[in-house]
């Protein structure tokens, strides 16, 4: 779960879990967020350099509150405890590091602010990640 908003920049990351590639790694974004653009937060999941998904999470540039389910084959988001967007069509990646509010190399940093990160040992169900960001 994380509370906070990304700025303006180059597709600026707000949470990333990874194996410190662009590979396998699940990723919290805004793509091309300029001072000039709005655009909507953004789902993306790649395994073995394939994207298995990508999917808006949000309707608005001003969400401020996430959730990732990160499970065996089954992928799910919510962004302000709207739909929660999910997938079990693609194979997970096995990441492991988490970053916050940039990407696997440092870069695409937020320019924004975090307020909150929290981490469950196991996988939250659809309903509490919907909970978890209203």
């Amino acid at each position: 779960v994380v509370e906070g908003s990304a700025g303006s920049g180059s597709s600026p990351h707000m949470l990333s879990l990874s194996d410190t590639t662009v590979s396998n790694r699940w990723l919290l974004y805004r793509p091309g967020a300029t001072a000039s653009t709005s655009t909507n937060y953004r789902l993306l999941v790649q395994t073995n350099g394939s994207s298995v998904v990508s999917e808006n999470l949000s309707d608005s540039s001003s969400a401020t509150k996430f959730a990732m389910r990160v499970d065996t084959n089954y992928f799910a988001a919510c962004a302000d405890g709207g739909a929660v967007v999910a997938d079990t069509a693609g194979v997970s990646p096995i990441t492991t590091t988490v970053h916050i509010a940039n990407g696997y190399n440092g870069s695409n940093q937020a320019n924004g602010h975090i307020k909150r990160v929290a981490l469950y040992s196991e996988a939250l169900t659809d309903t509490e990640l919907q909970s978890l960001t209203s």
